[in-house]
């Protein structure tokens, strides 16, 4: 890692620690998000991997990002490794999102709660059956100037995707970590490559 980049992390994470709200957070890393995704790593008091918490600028209105988000039919087109989506709905903003993920010998698979607060534009997913056996994953959209701060918080342990992994994996789940690290950053970039897609053929 650069210099520069790590005084950017090390500041990053300054201003979310000093922030009381999300959305103070969200707009602190505004000028430095105009360079790219910003990704927060926490870690538990074993010094496994905790809550990773990645930040994005899009060009596109939050509603349209907020909607593209809640489009999980979509999802094995345009997020990686998702080649199954199954979604109910037991209430009107609650979606029961089952995953099945490309993984090596067998899928995982996994199933979602999530519930969408339209007014907060916040969807707070928790686990709900299937192989991963516990998570949070939450999003948020701030609208800012013209466009939308997005944040994407995932906090679970991503061991089980593999049997292979899980046997070369050490006490602090190193392999796992970064794995951990690495789906929660492509998320982020799909889903902002997705959103500002879908906003170019909206607006144009």
């Amino acid at each position: 890692m650069s210099r520069f980049a790590l005084v950017l992390v090390l500041f990053a994470a300054l201003l979310l620690a000093r922030a009381d709200d999300p959305k103070d957070s969200a707009s602190a890393l505004a000028p430095f998000l105009e360079k790219g995704e910003l990704l927060l790593v926490e870690t538990r008091p074993d010094g496994t991997l905790g809550r990773c918490t990645s930040f994005a600028h899009v060009a596109a209105p939050p509603d349209l990002a907020l909607e593209t988000l809640l489009d999980y039919e979509s999802y094995p087109r345009w997020v990686p490794r998702v080649v199954k989506i199954g979604v109910t709905r037991p209430e009107a903003d609650t979606y029961d999102v089952a995953y099945e993920l490309d993984a090596p010998g067998k899928n995982y698979k996994y199933t979602i709660r999530f519930k969408v607060d339209r007014e907060k534009r916040v969807v707070d997913g928790t686990w709900l059956a299937g192989d991963m056996k516990d998570g949070h994953w939450t999003w948020r959209f701030e609208p800012q100037d013209g466009k939308t701060i997005v944040t994407y918080v995932f906090a679970g342990d991503v061991s089980g995707q593999s049997r292979l992994l899980q046997a070369l994996d050490d006490s602090q789940k190193t392999l796992s970590s970064g794995l951990g690290l690495a789906s929660s950053f492509l998320m982020m970039k799909a889903a902002k490559t997705e959103i500002e897609k879908r906003a170019k053929a909206k607006f144009k």
